[in-house]
């Protein structure tokens, strides 16, 4: 017999919902499966058992990447749901807009807060609300995906870094271990050993 139990913090599924689809966190709603009634989330499962089986930390993320894309596209927002609070979708839409361009940049609280309009005390109230997680962590996942991105590509590791926001390439190697457990070096052997 075999099992598997997956434990996803509720704000991390959220924050991967604001990604995926666009829209606010608070409308993430994934009602209770059972796993063999889509067959997709159970390919998605059967993916991650066996890349953990084989050691495969990449093939591991892409499957966990795949199942919460699944799960994600399951969620059927409450259409009674009235959001109060939280940043109205146009700003939502923005701010994720500026982060992503600007991620080689020093992302400050005040001009994230100045873009929406609102006083930095506010937008970051605003912000987890309507993201899930703070602009920071935010903006920290962000860099991380978009390193995870350009390591597929043949960009060096030094320049990497300074276009996702690291003072250099030894910051952006302790930074990108510490979120994935891997060095980028190794995880762009990983990437070009699986193409």
């Amino acid at each position: 017999m075999k099992f598997l139990h997956i434990h996803v913090e509720d704000s991390e599924l959220r924050r991967r919902y604001v990604e995926i689809t666009d829209r606010d966190a608070r409308l993430c709603d994934i009602p209770e499966i059972t796993y063999g009634e889509y067959p997709r989330v159970r390919y998605a499962f059967d993916s991650i058992f066996a890349a953990w089986s084989s050691d495969d930390r990449l093939a591991v993320e892409c499957a966990l990447s795949d199942l919460f894309g699944e799960i994600i596209g399951i969620s059927k927002p409450c259409r009674d749901l009235h959001l109060t609070g939280g940043l109205s979708p146009y700003i939502s839409r923005r701010i994720r807009h500026f982060i992503d361009d600007n991620l080689d940049e020093s992302l400050t609280l005040e001009k994230l807060a100045s873009i929406a309009g609102l006083s930095e005390f506010h937008f970051q109230k605003m912000f987890l609300k309507s993201f899930a997680t703070s602009p920071s962590r935010w903006v920290f996942y962000r860099r991380i995906r978009k390193a995870e991105d350009l390591l597929s590509g043949h960009y060096p590791i030094s320049d990497i870094a300074v276009r996702c926001g690291f003072s250099d390439q030894s910051h952006f190697t302790r930074t990108f271990r510490k979120a994935t457990g891997t060095t980028p070096a190794v995880y762009r052997r990983l990437i070009q050993s699986s193409h």
